[in-house]
């Protein structure tokens, strides 16, 4: 059995006005890291649309961060819109959340419609080693 120590990692960034993956963080060549927990938080609000709305959902994206496998059980955001400087959690899918040695944990951004450049800041919580939500 492996003890695992939590850390949050935030990671601000300009949001794309079009569908885009972002390379958050990479786990060490000598470890591994599980994501345990996720909130996104824009510094401004996005209104609800049908028409014009955004998507996030974090994936593992392997060593060549490239891979696409789904992290979270469910997208985060949609047509209800963002209440600015209010997180909005992510679920981490249990056995989904293993970042092994070397391996990108990327966010897919995707867009429908118009949606204005935020700040979006996403807290990432990990594990050192094979955590809970491994």
């Amino acid at each position: 059995m492996s003890i695992s120590t939590r850390k949050v990692i935030p990671v601000s960034i300009t949001t794309p006005t079009a569908d885009k993956k972002i390379p958050l963080l990479k786990a060490p060549s000598d470890n591994t890291w599980t994501v345990e927990a996720v909130d996104f938080v824009f510094d401004t609000a996005i209104a609800a649309s049908t028409a014009d709305y955004a998507t996030c959902q974090l994936e593992n994206g392997g060593t060549a961060g490239t891979d696409t496998t789904d992290i979270l059980s469910a997208v985060v955001g949609g047509t209800a819109g963002w209440a600015a400087n209010t997180p909005k959690a992510g679920a981490v899918a249990s056995g989904l959340g293993d970042l092994t040695a070397g391996q990108y944990l990327n966010l897919d951004w995707d867009v429908t419609g118009t949606v204005a450049a935020n700040r979006l800041t996403v807290m990432i919580e990990i594990s050192e080693g094979v955590g809970a939500k491994a």
